[in-house]
C-alpha cells in the first residue's frame, strides 16, 4: 500500500506575516481568479477618483466587459470602508455607464 503525505495548513493573519495591504492589493492584481470570480483582467491600480479618493483595483471580466471596483481592507470592515467602494463603484458606473459594474 502506498503512503500518502498529506499536509494541513495552518490559519494565519495576513497582517502577522508581516505583510500589508499593499501586499494584498499586488497579488490580487496578479492574480485576479484568487478572488473566485471568474477570469478576470487588470486594468488599473490605485485609480485616482474625481472625489479625490483612488480605486485600489479595477478588474474587467473580458467575456461581457463587465467592470469590478476592488477595495482592500485588512481586518474588518467598517462603515467608512464600505461607504468609499460604493461612491467609487457609482463614479466608474458614471464613467462607462454602457457596462455592468461590480463593488467588491
Amino acid at each position: 500500500m502506498d503512503t500518502i503525505e498529506i499536509n494541513t495548513g495552518k490559519k494565519i493573519f495576513i497582517r502577522n506575516a508581516g505583510k500589508d495591504e499593499y501586499w494584498l492589493q499586488d497579488l490580487i492584481y496578479a492574480n485576479p481568479s484568487i478572488l473566485g470570480l471568474g477570469e478576470l483582467i487588470p486594468v488599473s491600480k490605485e485609480k485616482k477618483q474625481s472625489s479625490g479618493g483612488r480605486l485600489d483595483i479595477l478588474l474587467k471580466n473580458p467575456e461581457d466587459n463587465s467592470m469590478y471596483e476592488i477595495e482592500v481592507m485588512l481586518g474588518e470592515t467598517d462603515p467608512s470602508h464600505i461607504i468609499r467602494t460604493i461612491e467609487y463603484w457609482d463614479l466608474e458606473k458614471r464613467r462607462y455607464p454602457q457596462r455592468q459594474h461590480y463593488p467588491v
